[in-house]
């Protein structure tokens, strides 16, 4: 490959995973003021972000399966206007109904994008070029969600919560003509990409059947909860508890969002000294007892920002850090059927985040109050699936 496709083909790859990662929080710091805008609920404004998460979950699986079917770029070139046809009717929302209704098409669009990226990168990519590769995809997509809210908050104190999705539909238009014109084919369908539903329903209950796996994306959908929960209820903690305004709270997304980030990157360098199982127990229950400390200082009346935004760094930051060893644990259960287990992890851990969410969403009362007991939940739950993984792997490594 020559060197010159070859920085065009990664400019593309990494291209193609923002657009899904952007559309999904850049909004945030609006939604207190989409309320009194659209005259509805926090409620109902906090299930945009469900909404889209769970038509993405469900259209991602199609998107894949017709990618190996037909090729890359066509897909994308047929499933992405869906996306932007999304922005169009959300810039254009009279109501929350319409509102919704537009981040659904965003979802089922937009999610073939994140999707491709990854196929794309395994198509054209090998060995340490592909590990390089890797690496700028996970920078990237971790990056995005970090940039996005605050890059949110500072349109709606210039603008208003319309300018951000004008903005989305702005970007992802010009994506999308950087994809349509740069963009090459980079798979070859051929028979055995036939589109064999036996075949497909069985390797997928294969999989499925997998009590370490099941419990691994358990994990997963634990952990990355806990990110998505503070982007449901912070906007409205720090506009209605402390006073922030939009631009404000895109700095405190920031900081918060870094943690993600720095835990990921500490990861790589803690397990090459403490086992994954260790490392997992250890930073889970550091996380509980965090938050325990922030549920305590709301009934003794202390509850100051700073400790609301320690208290959540160091929560995502402790979901930086052991998501990837989940995401290791559920692909390596089924090593031949690698590519049926990665699409059934983004498809039920989209799906279960956005159940979770979901339910978080509809909690009413004290802002605070739910993300505290929210973090504390949601850790508890993670705990107990890592040390059923952990059991589980140790029987299974007995056997052998």
């Amino acid at each position: 490959m020559r060197k010159k496709n070859t920085k065009l083909l990664i400019f593309i790859t990494l291209m193609l995973v923002i657009p899904f990662s952007m559309v999904m929080d850049q909004f945030t710091p609006s939604m207190p003021y989409m309320v009194d805008a659209l005259k509805t609920t926090p409620s109902l404004v906090q299930l945009t972000i469900p909404v889209y998460l769970l038509s993405g979950s469900i259209s991602a699986l199609v998107w894949g399966t017709l990618s190996d079917r037909y090729g890359r770029r066509i897909i994308l070139l047929i499933s992405y206007p869906i996306g932007i046809l999304g922005c169009i009717i959300c810039v254009s929302a009279p109501g929350i109904g319409i509102l919704l209704i537009g981040r659904l098409l965003q979802g089922i669009g937009l999610s073939s994008s994140c999707l491709l990226a990854y196929a794309v990168m395994a198509d054209v990519f090998k060995g340490k070029e592909l590990n390089k590769v890797s690496s700028y995809l996970s920078v990237t997509y971790c990056l995005v969600p970090i940039l996005a809210p605050m890059t949110g908050g500072f349109l709606q104190s210039l603008f208003s919560w319309r300018a951000n999705f004008i903005f989305l539909l702005i970007v992802c238009s010009g994506f999308y003509l950087i994809f349509m014109i740069f963009m090459p084919e980079t798979h070859t369908p051929t028979e055995q990409h036939n589109l064999d539903i036996k075949r497909i329903t069985k390797n997928y209950l294969i999989v499925l059947k997998d009590n370490c796996f099941l419990l691994a994306v358990l994990c997963m959908i634990s952990a990355w909860s806990i990110e998505i929960a503070f982007s449901l209820k912070g906007p409205f903690l720090f506009h209605n508890s402390f006073g922030i305004n939009a631009a404000e709270y895109g700095l405190i997304a920031l900081i918060v969002g870094l943690g993600t980030m720095i835990g990921s990157f500490m990861n790589i360098f803690l397990i090459k000294y403490v086992s994954p199982e260790k490392l997992g127990k250890n930073c889970l229950l550091g996380a509980l007892i965090i938050s325990l400390i922030l549920v305590s200082s709301i009934y003794m009346n202390f509850s100051y920002m700073w400790l609301v935004i320690l208290v959540s760094f160091s929560v995502v930051f402790v979901s930086g850090i052991i998501y990837p060893n989940f995401v290791a644990v559920a692909v390596s259960a089924h090593p031949s059927l690698a590519g049926t287990a990665n699409a059934l992890i983004i498809g039920i851990v989209t799906l279960g985040a956005t159940v979770s969410t979901t339910v978080i969403s509809f909690f009413h009362g004290s802002s605070l109050k739910i993300l505290s007991i929210t973090f504390i939940v949601l850790i508890i739950l993670c705990l107990l699936f890592h040390l059923l993984t952990c059991r589980m792997q140790k029987k299974r490594i007995d056997k052998v």
